[in-house]
């Protein structure tokens, strides 16, 4: 999972290098409330002790939906960071 991140990372970066005409940025939505958080609460505190906090951030999540919603209303925001940047949506004070 976090090589798949840092892959996407270095793919934008890339891809904003090649195209110049596009913006690309790498964006972290902050946790989101899907079917895999679903999966991953539903295990072992035992089994995985880290577990413990994640489920403490569970209730809190946002939905898939509110996710979006956050990413549209905060785009004249998003269109303004470097091309090729990561950048954290959580750094937006709303």
């Amino acid at each position: 999972y976090c090589c798949s991140k840092a892959c996407l990372n270095q793919l934008i970066s890339s891809y904003s290098d090649e195209y110049k005409e596009t913006h690309f940025v790498s964006l972290a939505p902050s946790i989101v409330k899907t079917k895999m958080q679903d999966y991953i609460y539903s295990q072992d505190e035992l089994k995985f002790p880290s577990l413990k906090k994640f489920k403490d951030l569970y209730s809190n999540m946002q939905s898939p939906e509110d996710a979006a919603n956050n990413i549209y209303n905060n785009l004249n925001i998003i269109k303004d960071i470097e091309s090729g940047s990561f950048f954290d949506i959580r750094t937006i004070d709303n």
